[in-house]
């Protein structure tokens, strides 16, 4: 792994240096999801933002996005023909939360229509398309829970967590165990989740099983508008890669942001950062 000049990289095993990102315990979460047309196979979630309120912002870093060669075999409570236990699945690691700050411009509800596939290899047979190909495929994502005093806003990742697409004859299951915030600056930011995503039948039983390690970048794209670029690599149960697609879409904002009730928790992680002069005032 190495880091020259602002440039973060991508070790054999696919471990990137986060910056700015803070862990701290929280229960885990379930998100349940509708495929609604084609689902793109990426995962969105804002980067930290490099400015505290009232802080001053440094010097953006630039960041090069290197997929893992190789990742990990599933384990045996995944492979195919044993049964998704969420319970046993998510016990592996501590629950976790990940604070991060939300620029203004992506915090509040945003709506996709489609997306456009710019590049897709097959690791196998090692043919290329470039072609750009548009994709009908519906979707929505929320940025921001918390605002802090000065008038910033928050979100947080929880892991483990487990998100279940929904389709007429299958349901997926993705187990995130290893997320993370791993760039952050005024004009963009970008994350990196790493998942295995199971196919099972009604019974819960495991019918398929592949992993996939996905880059998100987010930046504005205009008022009212964001753009996504994803770099979405897929591997089989035994860590081989098996493909590698880029796509980028955009959302338009449907509803401003609006906070949460205040969590105590998010005070807590404040408090731990010696950003006491961020906690919100209660009532």
């Amino acid at each position: 792994m190495s880091k020259q000049d602002g440039v973060l990289e991508m070790s054999k095993h696919g471990v990137l240096e986060m910056s700015r990102s803070s862990r701290r315990t929280c229960a885990t979460a379930v998100f349940e999801t509708t495929l609604v047309a084609f689902l793109l196979t990426s995962i969105s979630c804002p980067g930290v933002f490099a400015q505290l309120s009232g802080g001053t912002q440094k010097a953006p870093l630039q960041a090069t996005i290197v997929h893992a060669e190789q990742l990990a075999p599933v384990q045996n409570s995944l492979k195919v023909g044993a049964v998704f236990d969420q319970k046993k699945l998510e016990a592996q690691i501590s629950a976790t939360r990940i604070w991060y700050r939300v620029p203004p411009w992506m915090a509040g509800d945003w709506q996709y229509e489609d997306y456009t596939q710019t590049f897709y290899q097959d690791y196998k047979t090692g043919a290329i398309d470039s072609k750009p190909a548009l994709y009908k495929a519906q979707g929505t994502d929320s940025w921001g829970l918390q605002l802090d005093r000065l008038g910033g806003v928050w979100g947080n990742i929880c892991l483990p967590s487990v998100s279940v697409v929904t389709a007429d004859k299958e349901i997926d299951k993705d187990l995130h165990l290893n997320d993370s915030v791993i760039f952050d600056s005024d004009a963009r930011v970008i994350q990196r989740y790493v998942y295995t995503r199971t196919q099972v039948d009604k019974s819960n039983i495991i019918r398929s099983v592949y992993q996939m390690e996905c880059f998100t970048t987010f930046f504005p794209f205009g008022p009212g508008l964001i753009r996504s670029e994803a770099s979405m690599k897929q591997f089989d149960d035994r860590g081989n890669p098996v493909n590698l697609a880029k796509s980028w879409r955009i959302g338009k904002r449907i509803a401003p942001f609006k906070p949460k009730a205040y969590d105590p928790s998010f005070g807590e992680y404040l408090k731990s950062e010696g950003l006491d002069n961020l906690v919100p005032l209660q009532k």
